[in-house]
């Protein structure tokens, strides 16, 4: 197993529109010891024809091909298990773009720190177009211990995935993604794998750009995002006090007995933030008043909240 090699891999699922666009990105690496898993998980538009064509241009490109819809955490688990052979993993979504020294830097830095295991970057954040919108995006992992300060407080770790660079070994040690957490499955592997007392750091540095369109999952069903973001949390309190993780409908019924304060309260907070969200799509559109007026409403229902969000946005 080579240990500079790296196993990239795309799962895609109907990305067709911007598939190309990602596996260029991949191609043009200034870091050129890689293997690309083009990954289709049963798509009915022509991504799979898109892949071959890739595939017949570099020999480091294998094609996975699942003839039936299948979970992106599933397909992820299964390459990684059976096709990967490298020490080193990254999962890039079908719609985001790696900068052309992204690798190369990452793997410049596990080297110099070999304590940390999960790498992440920051990323900037674009449109369908591919025109650069406002703000970066935002990180706790200020310090190579940040993520084992999070887990002992109870909070998961965020990082924005498709930045990330992983160690094989340590993903299937800990059971790679588990699909029942999705769409917070990768927030809930990269907490586990913190809370088994691994590393996990965000370089503080924009090496990706980062897709926001109205169809992300995360847009267009929040609340259950939301809901989904918290159950993990819930989890990480329990094995941190070595009870046994319960069950999202478990959970969802210890939700709806909590008393209407709690609920109003993070009702409240979802709201803000829902609006907060809305008020970038309309932002990257250039749908400026609806823009505006997304704003105002998520700082009315919550302005601490809304106020730091938007200073996490606009930092540079």
């Amino acid at each position: 197993m080579n240990k500079n090699k790296i196993s990239i891999i795309i799962p895609c699922y109907n990305g067709a529109r911007f598939l190309k666009g990602t596996i260029e990105s991949v191609l043009k690496q200034t870091f050129k010891n890689f293997t690309l898993f083009l990954v289709d998980n049963g798509s009915t538009d022509n991504s799979y024809e898109i892949m071959k064509m890739y595939r017949s241009k570099d020999k480091r490109i294998k094609l996975i091909r699942f003839k039936k819809k299948t979970s992106r955490a599933k397909s992820i688990n299964n390459v990684i298990k059976k096709k990967c052979k490298s020490k080193l993993i990254s999962v890039l979504d079908a719609d985001d773009l790696f900068f052309k020294n992204k690798i190369y830097k990452q793997i410049i830095y596990l080297k110099k720190n070999p304590t940390v295991k999960v790498l992440g970057t920051l990323a900037n954040y674009i449109n369908i177009k591919n025109n650069l919108t406002a703000g970066i995006s935002s990180t706790n992992l200020i310090y190579h211990n940040s993520c084992f300060k999070l887990i002992k407080n109870n909070k998961s770790i965020g990082i924005v995935t498709p930045s990330v660079i992983f160690y094989r070994d340590i993903f299937l040690k800990v059971g790679g993604f588990r699909e029942d957490y999705w769409p917070a499955d990768d927030t809930d592997l990269w907490s586990r794998i913190a809370q088994k007392g691994y590393n996990v750091f965000t370089l503080p540095e924009i090496l990706l750009s980062y897709r926001i369109h109205a169809s992300s999952i995360t847009t267009s069903n929040f609340f259950y995002s939301r809901l989904k973001a918290m159950w993990v949390k819930e989890n990480i309190f329990l094995r941190n006090i070595n009870h046994k993780e319960v069950s999202f409908l478990k959970f969802k019924k210890k939700i709806m007995k909590k008393n209407i304060f709690y609920k109003f309260k993070e009702l409240i907070n979802d709201i803000s933030d829902l609006y907060f969200r809305n008020s970038v799509i309309f932002l990257i559109n250039k749908n400026y008043v609806f823009f505006l007026l997304n704003m105002i409403i998520s700082s009315l229902f919550s302005p601490v909240r809304f106020f730091k969000k938007l200073l996490n946005r606009l930092k540079i």
